[in-house]
């Protein structure tokens, strides 16, 4: 279990990753460019040596920060390489990378496993979640900034006003599917990836 991070817009991913230390409390790290910032609480699992998030890309023009695993991580690798992607080190997020690089969204179909992770490659996040759910992503959209986090917690240390509660939690005493008790924060869908750029939100099940 791992906890990750993110932020478009102003904030600051430390106070984030900083609540989420009890999901991965191996190591931390941090990605910052322009109004992008990553973040990961790592448990290391694969690869305890090289495999050290945020991983780039070969030119360092695209990263990744990942929770869950990938059972099928080896064959995709063998592909990949056999495609000409160079990998540094061995471990399943890195082929989450290498393989967003070379099917775009198409990716999603050949996974086999739990998952929730952000890509962002110079322009956009790519953030998807396993089709079971297994791995939780919660995310905030509101006046062109946009966070997301594995735990609602981390998000709420970036709202500087008491969130408001949402209506429907108060009908139906429980969240509605994709809301949360939070008005503005809601859970990614199982089976469900989305793009954000630039206070352009987008979203489509897979």
């Amino acid at each position: 279990m791992c906890g990750i991070a993110g932020i478009w817009g102003e904030g600051d991913i430390h106070r984030m990753i900083g609540v989420l230390t009890h999901r991965g409390p191996d190591e931390e790290g941090t990605f910052k460019k322009g109004p992008v910032q990553l973040g990961v609480r790592r448990l290391a699992v694969i690869d305890l040596v090289t495999g050290s998030q945020p991983i780039y890309n070969e030119d360092n023009t695209s990263v990744i920060v990942f929770n869950g695993e990938i059972f099928n991580y080896r064959d995709l690798r063998i592909e990949l390489i056999a495609l000409g992607h160079t990998f540094r080190t061995k471990t399943d997020t890195e082929v989450v990378l290498h393989a967003y690089e070379e099917w775009g969204e198409g990716c999603l179909d050949r996974f086999i496993g739990q998952f929730a992770f952000c890509i962002y490659d110079g322009t956009k996040f790519f953030i998807a979640r396993d089709r079971m759910g297994e791995k939780p992503l919660y995310y905030y959209c509101n006046k062109g900034r946009f966070l997301f986090a594995s735990e609602i917690k981390a998000i709420l240390t970036q709202i500087d006003t008491q969130p408001c509660i949402d209506d429907m939690f108060w009908v139906f005493d429980a969240p509605v599917l994709g809301r949360t008790a939070f008005a503005d924060i809601h859970e990614l869908l199982p089976g469900t990836f989305m793009t954000y750029q630039a206070g352009c939100l987008e979203q489509k099940r897979y």
